[in-house]
């Protein structure tokens, strides 16, 4: 059931759609990061609107994770051959509460993946805490939107045996990033000013999806 889950959770990325959502991902994300390290490096009037571009941050970062997550739900838990394009629009709509507590959540587990010692720097590491926590709301919602409940059949807990296999698999994600990290580094190019972690948060960000969207194959394997 493990290398079943392993193998779902690699399958989601053969979607057009993932990519596409991906992408979106980046960009929203990735943009505020640029213009507060650009504001920072620039004159000190622009250096203001660095600091309000850096206390939105979370709340985009957390916003966009958990659109993320419930777009492509249904590929993610095995549900279904499409992303749902429409489903957080209405879940905004339909379920206002429940949606809001999981931005909340998901912004919550970024501060905290911020403040974890020795871990905090690794882009990788803090998409996956971040993606994990979204997943475990998303089953909610998709159990508020099922015609069929499926929260009482769904553990989230998956024991120590896969616990430790995830743990190997997330260790070796971040492994990875560090070494192409460094080895990219040595040979690209940034822009003055603009920090070597900027151009490689895209890199990063998209293999710590890697353990979300095998853990969320997990998920999706007991309903």
């Amino acid at each position: 059931m493990f290398w079943n889950a392993v193998n779902e959770g690699l399958a989601t990325f053969t979607h057009w759609e993932t990519w596409v959502c991906i992408l979106v991902w980046l960009v929203v994300t990735g943009l505020p990061r640029l213009l507060v390290f650009r504001a920072v490096a620039g004159p000190k009037e622009s250096r203001h609107i660095g600091g309000i571009y850096l206390m939105l941050t979370p709340f985009i970062q957390a916003i966009a994770m958990s659109f993320l997550i419930l777009t492509l739900s249904p590929l993610i838990f095995g549900l279904g051959k499409q992303a749902a394009w429409r489903f957080p629009w209405s879940m905004l709509v339909d379920a206002p509460g429940p949606t809001l507590k999981m931005i909340v959540a998901v912004f919550v587990a970024w501060l905290l993946s911020r403040f974890t010692p020795y871990l905090n720097g690794i882009a990788a590491y803090r998409t996956c805490f971040v993606g994990i926590a979204a997943l475990v709301f998303a089953i909610r919602l998709v159990n508020t939107s099922n015609a069929v409940p499926v929260l009482d059949r769904v553990a989230l807990w998956p024991g120590y045996a896969y616990a430790l296999g995830g743990l190997a698999i997330g260790a070796v994600v971040v492994f990875c990033t560090n070494r192409l990290a460094a080895w990219l580094g040595k040979r690209a190019q940034s822009e003055p000013g603009v920090p070597r972690g900027t151009a490689l948060f895209g890199i990063e960000g998209v293999l710590g999806l890697v353990p979300v969207f095998i853990y969320g194959a997990w998920l999706g394997e007991q309903m």
